[in-house]
């Protein structure tokens, strides 16, 4: 499209990225990332975070094209920060969990420290995309998760304590149902 109107450029690109992503255009981010260095802009982490969450935003979430771009970023010498990593847990929502611990593996390797939103995205992930407004609806859905989500999510817990990361009232109402089972 920017190209067709003649206005190829860093910020057409990145908006164009943007765009696909917000509509779970993969295709659409992939290729934009891809061009942009014929057109003489390397992409920089932002675009590859953006690709990342169209994987996320896709109507059938691709945890392996979000981990191939991952991997793209890294292979060309970019370093992942905290909104990779968010976007890419948000992405393995229906990942395997031992896909789930690896990225999760990946992000402590580089060092990058979990905050909130990635607290969030990858609890979101362990149990799936659920409106909790309680405790109860909490202790609800995770009596159908296996045992080895729902000690991955203990684990995570306690990383975050001993991180200091502060918990939205989504990870709160899982934190306080995972305690009364006895598991945090």
């Amino acid at each position: 499209e920017i190209q067709a109107v003649g206005m190829v450029s860093r910020p057409a690109c990145s908006a164009r990225i943007d765009a696909a992503a917000e509509q779970g255009d993969i295709i659409g981010a992939v290729t934009v990332l891809d061009l942009m260095p014929t057109f003489g802009y390397d992409p920089d982490a932002g675009h590859f975070a953006s690709a990342i969450n169209a994987c996320k935003n896709a109507e059938k979430p691709s945890y392996s094209v979000a981990q191939f771009l991952l991997d793209k970023m890294v292979e060309v010498g970019l370093e992942p920060d905290i909104v990779t990593f968010t976007n890419l847990a948000h992405a393995y929502r229906t990942a395997p969990l031992d896909k789930l611990q690896a990225a999760r593996s990946q992000m402590l390797r580089w060092k990058v420290r979990m905050n909130k939103v990635f607290l969030e995205g990858y609890m979101s992930s362990l149990f799936g995309r659920h409106s909790v407004h309680s405790v109860a609806d909490a202790l609800q859905i995770l009596q159908h998760v296996k045992h080895d989500r729902l000690h991955e999510a203990a684990a995570v817990l306690r990383q975050a304590q001993a991180e200091g990361v502060s918990r939205t009232r989504l990870v709160r109402h899982f934190e306080r149902a995972l305690q009364q089972m006895d598991l945090c």
